[in-house]
């Protein structure tokens, strides 16, 4: 019976709301809504009590960015889709050389287990910053051009974004500080890699240079003229 009741008040708008005596008040804004209610008589805990709201200062609360995010990549649809396009890119990355497209069908693959509630916020969070200190650690070693370490760097600054609890009992000073630092850490470690990865692919760029060639006799194979190349044997190469 009172699922048959939230059911008829679901489907009430404001109007009939009202004229079903379902609410009190209609108002349009925050602002008309406190001048409405100044001087009403409500019960508080037993106790009458009158509302003194005509010019009460009003504080706003929004959602955080990372409860956005979250709402996001929880909706079933998108979270869906990240984890079927995921799996498919990542299973195509795997099956042809090169490095992208297995790299990013895993990140996307870790947000749609978390969007879809397998692996809980904050496993996910844990997973995604160990994908991504992996990563890092794998660019290094691996000539990914930048790929692994710009994935690794998104991999550890979504993991740090999302592994908090649900509640903090705590100041909002020192929230305030482990949010900078969960920023600035990541910003630091992404620049690092990008400075590095930068200097190995100008590197790459420049023509190779061996110095010890200079002064040894080579064998002419064809004939080397100016405006003509040619041929000539040096160390059987």
């Amino acid at each position: 019976q009172r699922d048959e009741i939230n059911a008829i008040l679901e489907d009430l708008d404001d109007e009939e709301a009202l004229g079903a005596d379902v609410i009190e008040v209609r108002a349009e804004n925050v602002g008309e809504l406190l001048e409405m209610i100044d001087g009403m008589e409500v019960s508080v805990l037993g106790e009458p009590t009158t509302l003194r709201t005509d010019g009460a200062p009003v504080t706003e609360w929004s959602p955080s960015l990372r409860v956005r995010f979250l709402d996001l990549i929880s909706d079933p649809t998108l979270a869906y889709l990240l984890f079927v396009v995921g799996f498919y890119a990542m299973f195509f990355g795997l099956s042809t050389p090169g490095l992208g497209a297995e790299v990013i069908g895993g990140v996307m693959l870790i947000l749609g287990l978390i969007g879809l509630g397998v692996t809980g916020v904050n496993i996910g969070g844990i997973i995604l910053m160990a994908a991504g200190f992996g990563l890092l650690v794998a660019e290094l070693f691996i000539p990914g051009f930048g790929v692994l370490g710009a994935a690794g760097f998104v991999c550890v600054f979504l993991g740090s974004f999302l592994l908090f609890p649900r509640s903090w009992i705590v100041g909002a000073g020192w929230l305030n500080l482990l949010y900078a630092v969960i920023i600035i850490v990541p910003l630091v470690i992404g620049g690092f890699f990008a400075f590095a990865a930068y200097k190995v692919f100008e590197a790459r760029r420049r023509r190779p240079m061996e110095l010890g060639f200079v002064g040894e006799e080579a064998e002419v194979e064809t004939e080397v003229t100016p405006g003509k190349d040619g041929f000539v044997v040096l160390r059987g190469e």
